[in-house]
């Protein structure tokens, strides 16, 4: 009696076993390996922030992140939802760019773009910087009395 139970055991854990291995086969077969095409920036173009990247969507693809890489590094600056193909960084440094797109699916491995490059003009950023006009240096201002701030403005300076 005991032998037939561990030998049905056995071959069932062995069923079990086959079976997990030929899953992960067959749902690979079944997996998309077409990838996202670069619309936006174009192949070489120099773009101004805000900065626009555009791809094709991947039929079955749960989503997607745009992979950029600098002079010094690389990093993730968007994952979007399957329905979204585009996405706009408000600001973005100057120099020179690579970038791909990487499509994410359930159960199978993600695809990826070809790498696209474009370039951001370097912004000069202001040298000089704001003077405090009031109060006057070293005044005295009653506690009871509210203060108000002026300084002279800096050209290029935002908000």
């Amino acid at each position: 009696m005991y032998g037939v139970r561990y030998h049905s055991t056995r071959i069932f854990f062995a069923l079990i076993i086959t079976a997990a291995l030929a899953f992960p086969a067959a749902v690979a077969a079944q997996c998309p390996d077409a990838t996202p095409t670069l619309i936006a920036p174009g192949e070489g173009s120099t773009v101004q922030a805000p900065v626009l990247f555009e791809w094709t969507s991947v039929d079955r693809a749960i989503g997607y992140s745009v992979v950029v890489r600098g002079i010094d590094r690389e990093f993730v600056i968007a994952n979007t939802d399957a329905g979204t193909t585009t996405f706009t960084a408000a600001k973005f440094p100057g120099g020179a760019f690579e970038w791909r797109v990487v499509a994410h699916f359930s159960l199978c491995p993600d695809t990826e773009s070809a790498k696209g490059h474009f370039s951001v003009p370097t912004v000069s950023c202001p040298t000089t910087h704001p003077v405090l006009t009031s109060p006057a240096d070293r005044s005295n201002i009653p506690a009871s009395q509210s203060v108000h701030f002026t300084w002279s403005a800096v050209q290029g300076a935002e908000g």
